[in-house]
């Protein structure tokens, strides 16, 4: 009989780290593209009105400081952003073990708010309760259906996901 919920470790094979490596690099890439972007708005952004029409930072106070308070913003989204696309699949990849567990879909929500292209997938599992997919996989995964996932010892990457 199969256990809902409770892991299972298996050791990471050649292919499942080089899935993980070849995420590690498109990851790598999407953020230095960010940073790219967030750079270039940074610099521009004390001279850009507000929404309500009030005037520019720059004019208010100095463009240094103007700069210092936007960077708050930036630096909080971008370390967000580095936390959840390269920090942990870096961790993925220093670990040599994966977690396989069976769990049931309790929930499916339809593009979520910061995810328009994706669905998301609530799970019984309290470790590993959400993950988004892309919406062409929604009907693959009805509700109450039994699932058999893998995901990477550290860092809750998904590796494999299929009905039990």
């Amino acid at each position: 009989m199969i256990e809902i919920d409770k892991h299972q470790t298996k050791a990471l094979t050649a292919q499942d780290k080089q899935f993980l490596e070849t995420r590690f690099w498109e990851s790598k890439k999407d953020f230095k593209l960010h940073l790219i972007i967030f750079i270039i708005i940074w610099l521009i952004s004390p001279y850009l009105r507000s929404l309500s029409g009030n005037d520019p930072l720059v004019e208010e106070m100095s463009y240094p400081l103007a700069l210092a308070i936007m960077s708050i913003f930036f630096i909080g989204y971008l370390g967000y952003y580095y936390y959840r696309g390269l920090y942990q699949v870096k961790q993925a990849l220093k670990t040599d073990f994966k977690i396989v567990l069976h769990s049931i879909v309790v929930k499916k929500k339809n593009a979520p708010i910061f995810h328009r292209s994706e669905f998301r997938l609530e799970l019984t599992n309290i470790e590993f309760k959400y993950h988004y997919f892309p919406l062409t996989l929604m009907n693959d995964f009805p509700q109450g259906q039994l699932l058999y996932l893998e995901m990477s010892g550290a860092g809750k990457q998904l590796l494999e996901i299929r009905n039990a």
